[in-house]
């Protein structure tokens, strides 16, 4: 048995906020599993966990989204892979 989704949505959120930290600077790059990461794209989309099956995320895609305190999140891509086709 695994994390609880509701753990991993704890995490996310936590990772939200430490995000807002000047500490970090402007650009982070987040590498993780998927369900981390759908937990944390549904977070900034406001997306019930129960809805996390509607986020596909394929291995070794990339999503670029913008956070900020005071706004909230924006995606400006999601499961891009482009990158890959000439591996494949």
């Amino acid at each position: 048995m695994g994390e609880r989704l509701l753990d991993v949505r704890e995490r996310a959120r936590s990772l939200i906020d430490d995000m807002g930290s000047t500490q970090y600077g402007n650009h982070i790059v987040v590498v993780s599993h998927g369900t981390f990461l759908r937990v944390l794209l549904a977070h900034l989309l406001n997306i019930k966990l129960h809805e996390l099956t509607d986020i596909r995320l394929d291995n070794a895609s990339v999503s670029i989204f913008q956070y900020d305190s005071d706004t909230g999140g924006a995606v400006h891509s999601m499961n891009y892979t482009k990158h890959l086709e000439e591996l494949l």
